[in-house]
């Protein structure tokens, strides 16, 4: 083979955008195929097909990509040097400062980006930091990585990071003409003067344009009049055109041609010096009639698209003939659509392009009223759902299950402060797992904290009013009529822009960008490949989930630690007005004191209201896989008869029951669940402490976000005096007073049964069947009898 089809490894590596340092990794074990000679030294050189597939597979790519005619091109000729269309030494000063900030800022992510060891979370949010530190404000990881592709890009595999050509922005302006020096700073000072009153002396309107040429023929004039020399005053005004109004050509050269030009119009007699072509165009221009302009948009609602509509009206004559003989049938491309027409046209039918998805779209892309912020912090509550963009796992009897889960908030309208969150495990088959409990139970756990709202909830008017009142887990109308017997309203937003909410949410998911497990807000177009191969080899158990997801639990502290932030952080907008969401809260809180349940109330929250039919067995329903049976004396003489519970995940040990006929609520222990063959004792004490403490159907984490506030503002008496009726007060004593009984009832029980046991374990019995005093009294005799026989034996 010969020497011109090798190639060095760092022939390769500035093919490929790729360091020295990486270019020795990805060739470790890899035996050259030969040898170069390199600026007079000996190098080990590659073939193509000696390459690895990795290597192979970005040499094809960027084949495909830069559309070199073969393989041998894409590493022989690497990408040209980048130049900038503005020579760096007439770049405006500001441009080349924040050029030297985005040198500095990406330095060590260019140092790094080659590193495989360092997990991609890390090496974003270093990134994001040094561009913090660098710039004073933060981005997002998907800035960064924008970044970093386009220095990496104009380097061309140069490796020459300190080249300040790579890091100026793409629109960047020349420096100000007025602080250059030039051989002409003294002279021409009424066109100097003209440019200056200029509204944007780099970039001058037509209107500017024309008005310059025209005093510059006004001077031109005056200096040929007193005598000056014609070429050394086309000269000198040329020059200080192109140092102080260089739009108003490419280079000298045009420049020249331009006032060349001019000055022959000028010296015509001709009145003004204003473009030819605008006058010219004005008399050109198509005015389409308003049976045309009807039919293109008839014909481009009907088949979708402009370009469509324009096709088949042309081609069924249906346009006017004075249009029809404007333009040619048969343009070389079938979608063409003459600029006139696409400009005439183009507004009116995005405008048609509401309409035909709907009146909802076109009143979402249309006008919308400005409200004022005529109300306080604690006054309005709002709620909504979001499916975050990060992954997290599970563990299951099948292994991890990767998941993105429910987001479930309440925040304050006024202030937009994260009042309590609940996040709900969501597989992605199910994205939709909450109901009507999991809205009230982050209801109540808001309100034990900041009680309710002064005037009321507002709500999405679908998805949450739908399963508020329609979900078959709570009766969700006895708890709206219940509260607003307090003056607590229920409201339903109607367009999604009514949602303040949506923002908080989508500042939340800014946050997220650089979160392992990061998938993207619409992941089904994101397609974050890295992650999705990542995901599926979790799945499949080629790789460790903790080393790649976060768990549940640390997700959790994780989103604890975001919702914190954003509380903490200063926003702009017209709520906050450049306060945090918390302080803002605080500032903007009403005079007027917010109302907490008291107990004897707080069951039109905590509780779900159900009506049960007592059966042989007595109250007996199930929630999802689980199964809750309550039966007790009391409930004997009501089998038959149909009966109000109330039943609060928060103590499913004991039901409440209202008694048809009297009113009275009393409460029910859960009965006990035991093994179907021998119980032995450990199992029955096992089974009571599960009782007590085990909720295995919750599968939802909540959390409300405790009030850190001022010392002053958390002194301050917020919460005003609650009256409650005397019916729902009873109820509510009653129902407390019962379960109290109940728990009472059952600690005397499980002493007495230790005691028991621990006598009848002194004698090798068991015990079985109910405890009573007198079977406690009669196992102890027993073991002192034969304790006493024991000893006279010895």
């Amino acid at each position: 083979m010969s020497a011109g089809e090798l190639f060095t490894a760092e022939e390769i590596g500035r093919a490929l955008g790729k360091t020295r340092f990486a270019m020795r990794r990805a060739l470790v074990g890899i035996a050259p195929t030969g040898t170069k000679l390199v600026r007079g030294n000996s190098a080990d050189a590659w073939s193509i097909e000696a390459l690895p597939c990795e290597l192979r597979g970005e040499i094809f790519a960027a084949k495909e990509r830069r559309h070199y005619r073969s393989v041998a091109d894409v590493i022989a000729n690497p990408p040209a040097r980048f130049e900038l269309k503005i020579p760096l030494a007439e770049i405006a000063d500001d441009n080349l400062a924040k050029a030297r900030k985005l040198r500095e800022a990406l330095a060590w992510s260019l140092a790094k980006m080659n590193d495989t060891s360092m997990r991609e979370a890390e090496f974003s949010e270093r990134g994001r930091a040094d561009y913090l530190r660098a710039f004073g404000y933060e981005i997002s990881g998907k800035q960064l990585r924008r970044l970093l592709e386009r220095t990496i890009a104009r380097d061309a595999g140069a490796l020459d990071w300190d080249r300040l050509e790579v890091y100026v922005d793409d629109k960047c302006g020349r420096k100000n003409p007025a602080s250059s020096t030039t051989p002409f700073s003294q002279e021409h000072a009424a066109l100097r003067d003209t440019i200056a009153a200029f509204k944007n002396p780099a970039a001058p309107t037509k209107a500017d344009r024309t008005l310059l040429w025209q005093r510059t023929f006004d001077e031109y004039g005056d200096l040929i009049a007193g005598g000056a020399d014609k070429r050394k005053v086309r000269r000198s005004i040329v020059d200080f055109l192109w140092h102080h109004a260089p739009s108003l050509a490419k280079s000298t050269h045009a420049m020249y041609e331009a006032f060349n030009a001019k000055l022959k119009a000028w010296e015509a007699g001709e009145i003004a010096l204003l473009d030819g072509r605008a006058v010219s165009n004005k008399e050109r221009r198509l005015i389409l009639s308003k049976d045309d302009r009807l039919t293109i948009l008839a014909f481009a609602k009907k088949y979708g698209s402009l370009s469509q509509g324009w096709r088949e009206a042309v081609a069924r004559g249906a346009l006017g003939p004075e249009l029809a003989l404007r333009y040619i049938e048969n343009p070389a491309s079938k979608s063409h659509v003459p600029t006139a027409i696409r400009m005439a046209l183009g507004n009116d039918v995005q405008l048609v392009e509401d309409w035909i998805h709907g009146p909802r779209q076109a009143k979402l892309n249309g006008a919308y009223i400005d409200r004022l912020l005529n109300f306080a912090a604690g006054d309005w509550m709002q709620g909504d759902d979001c499916t975050l963009p990060v992954l997290y796992y599970e563990e299951t009897a099948n292994g991890p299950r990767l998941m993105r889960g429910q987001f479930l908030a309440m925040i304050d309208v006024r202030s937009q402060y994260v009042l309590g969150w609940v996040l709900i495990s969501a597989p992605e088959d199910r994205p939709s797992t909450y109901n009507a409990w999991h809205i009230r139970n982050l209801i109540t756990t808001v309100h034990d904290v900041y009680g309710l709202p002064r005037n009321g909830f507002y709500f999405e008017n679908g998805t949450w009013k739908a399963k508020l009142l329609t979900g078959n887990t709570a009766d969700w109308t006895e708890t709206e009529t219940g509260l607003r017997a307090f003056g607590t309203r229920f409201i339903h937003a109607r367009l999604p822009r009514a949602k303040i909410i949506e923002r908080v949410f989508g500042s939340l998911q800014n946050y997220m960008e650089g979160e392992p497990g990061y998938v993207g807000r619409g992941w089904h177009n994101d397609k974050y490949e890295r992650v999705e191969r990542t995901k599926r080899f979790v799945e499949s158990g080629k790789l460790s989930a903790p080393a790649h997801f976060y768990s549940r639990d640390e997700w959790v502290e994780r989103l604890t630690d975001l919702v914190n932030k954003f509380n903490d952080e200063r926003q702009h907008g017209k709520y906050c007005a450049g306060l945090s969401p918390r302080d803002a809260y605080e500032k903007n809180f009403g005079i007027e004191q917010v109302v907490r349940l008291p107990e004897s109330a707080r069951y039109l929250l905590a509780n779900e209201r159900k009506l049960l039919k007592v059966g042989r067995n007595g109250v007996g329903f199930r929630i999802g896989r689980e199964a809750f049976t309550y039966k007790s004396a009391e409930t004997g003489p009501l089998q038959g008869r149909s009966v109000v519970v109330y039943f609060n995940r928060e103590s499913p040990d004991v039901l409440g029951v209202k008694h048809p006929e009297s009113g009275e609520v009393f409460a029910v222990r859960r009965a006990t669940s035991v093994p179907a063959f021998e119980a032995e004792s450990e199992v029955l004490a096992q089974a009571f402490a599960e009782n007590a403490a085990h909720d295995s159907h919750k599968r939802a984490l909540y959390r409300a976000m405790l009030p850190k506030f001022s010392e002053h503002f958390t002194n301050l008496p917020i919460f005003r005096q609650t009256l409650v009726d005397r019916a729902t007060a009873d109820a509510g004593r009653q129902l407390e007073e019962s379960r109290q009984k109940e728990r009472e009832k059952g600690c005397e029980e499980r002493k007495l049964r230790e005691s028991m046991e621990e006598a009848a374990g002194k004698v090798g019995m068991t015990v079985r069947g109910e405890v009573s005093e007198r079977r406690r009294k009669a196992a102890v005799k027993l073991a002192n009898i034969l304790s006493q026989s024991d000893e006279a034996t010895e």
